[in-house]
């Protein structure tokens, strides 16, 4: 009985160590086209949450793939569900004729501000299922859009974010470097799936070996001349220098998607030293939303604004809703890093001039509603939108409503507070009377209209329950 029970102990022992053997040899397995679970172990956290990937087929929309990308992952890490988000209504919902733009628009390049105002904004807002729209292919050459305008949305956005980059500026300090940057990067996989981030591309620099593709390219254009976008899926420590055309300094690679032909099946490795920025993650999704969002961010470029003078600014959008029994439940709004934010809400009567708007925002005082704080030492520590909701529900049916932003920079050499949306075409501007921006003291304070000033919009949204109308409805200036 006890030779028994000693043969089957080293049985397992060495089964054991057969396991382990199996296991360690394919942590470090470089055979990036297998996607099975079994190997999912190289690449920490991500992968599994991929989904097939799309070429965007020679147009200038590199942004726009690795963006609904990214939102895919999220859906699939949050929800559980492998969708195919349509980039030909984002590609038409940003350029479409619904704004006058020229047909050339159609494929013109972009950045990840015009993907979140069409994920945000109300009407003609995204994202939408592919099979639920006209496929991308047969809109190459169209001169005028081709896609289903009135397409069910499928969820809603609820956040984003963007990291910091790299503070080593020597373009021999390349983010590889960077321990920092290359950790927050995996925090933000880790949490929420993947990320976006801009690069420089030369796809002659694609070193297509039998095991996949790496990418690393130490031009100094790298550095100073980001050209495109890509998803990042996740990551391997220990992925050999040896593999790239050009070794970089040292080992590790990020595991990426790739819209651009040249990427065997669309995924490759890209190394640690090569330069990337702007890395930005989907933070949250609600697939089943109730209520319109209300706004005035069409699709826009961004810019920012500040308090000269002071650290403290206020800044408002008002809207008119021509509903019974409608609620603002929630309020999103675009972010700056390092400042504090109170919010404001006030209803009333529908107004009809200047002088009964600045009542209605001033009596926003009285009704604080929400209040966030962006600062690295503490939970909310990255710039972007994010989603508020209200404490109680407040009745906005067949009335005027305000919602006022207090933004004071926690930065002494800063005193930027908040992020305005432009572009050089008026159409995409707010109208009169429908922003507002004061850097009064005060209780009655004055108010600006931000259409007299300078063109672009406010990064500020109203969600309302009970509310099916249009809800980007301009405003009249003088009723």
């Amino acid at each position: 009985m006890k030779k028994i029970i000693k043969t089957n102990f080293f049985t397992i022992i060495i089964g054991i160590a057969f396991i382990f053997t199996l296991l360690t040899c394919d942590l470090f397995n470089d055979n990036t086209n297998d996607h099975s679970e079994d190997n999912t172990t190289i690449f920490p956290y991500g992968l599994q949450y991929a989904t097939p990937g799309k070429s965007q087929l020679g147009l200038g929309l590199c942004w726009l793939f690795a963006d609904n990308a990214v939102l895919e992952t999220h859906i699939k890490k949050t929800t559980g569900n492998e969708v195919s988000l349509s980039e030909n209504h984002a590609r038409f919902g940003i350029f479409g004729s619904r704004f006058g733009l020229i047909a050339a628009n159609f494929s013109a390049g972009g950045n990840t501000s015009m993907t979140t105002t069409y994920w945000l904004r109300g009407e003609h807002g995204g994202p939408v299922l592919t099979q639920n729209d006209s496929p991308y292919a047969d809109n190459l050459n169209a001169t005028t859009p081709i896609w289903n305008e009135n397409a069910p949305r499928y969820g809603r956005v609820t956040g984003v974010q963007w990291l910091p980059d790299s503070q080593l500026e020597s373009t021999k300090d390349l983010p590889g470097y960077d321990p920092v940057f290359r950790n927050n990067i995996k925090e933000a996989i880790t949490n929420y799936g993947s990320v976006a981030a801009s690069m420089y591309s030369d796809t002659s620099r694609l070193n297509n070996s039998p095991d996949g593709v790496s990418y690393y390219h130490n031009h100094p254009d790298s550095y100073n001349n980001v050209n495109h976008i890509i998803q990042i899926l996740g990551w391997n420590d220990n992925y050999p220098a040896e593999k790239f055309t050009n070794p970089p300094p040292g080992k590790g690679a990020w595991y990426v998607k790739n819209s651009t032909t040249g990427a065997k099946e669309h995924f490759h490795w890209v190394s640690y030293y090569q330069y990337i920025q702007t890395v930005r993650f989907v933070t949250g999704f609600n697939p089943t939303p109730v209520g319109n969002v209300y706004d005035y961010t069409p699709q826009t470029r961004l810019t920012q604004s500040w308090a000269p003078g002071g650290k403290t600014r206020f800044w408002a959008n008002i809207f008119d809703c021509e509903e019974e029994n409608a609620y603002l439940e929630e309020i999103i709004i675009r972010v700056r890093e390092n400042t504090s934010y109170n919010i404001y809400v006030a209803a009333g009567e529908i107004t009809n001039n200047a002088e009964e708007d600045s009542i209605l925002l001033n009596s926003s005082f009285s009704n604080k509603v929400a209040e966030l704080k962006i600062d690295k030492n503490e939970e909310n520590k990255y710039p972007g939108y994010y989603t508020l909701k209200l404490p109680t529900p407040i009745s906005v049916g067949n009335k005027s409503f305000a919602i006022v932003i207090e933004g004071t920079s926690l930065d002494e050499n800063n005193v930027r507070v908040f992020y305005v949306g432009t572009w050089e075409e008026e159409n995409f501007s707010s109208n009169l009377r429908e922003s507002y921006i004061s850097g009064s003291t005060g209780v009655n304070k004055t108010w600006s209209d931000w259409h007299s000033q300078r063109n672009g919009n406010f990064y500020i949204y109203g969600v309302v329950s009970g509310s099916e109308g249009k809800s980007d409805r301009r405003r009249i200036a003088d009723r």
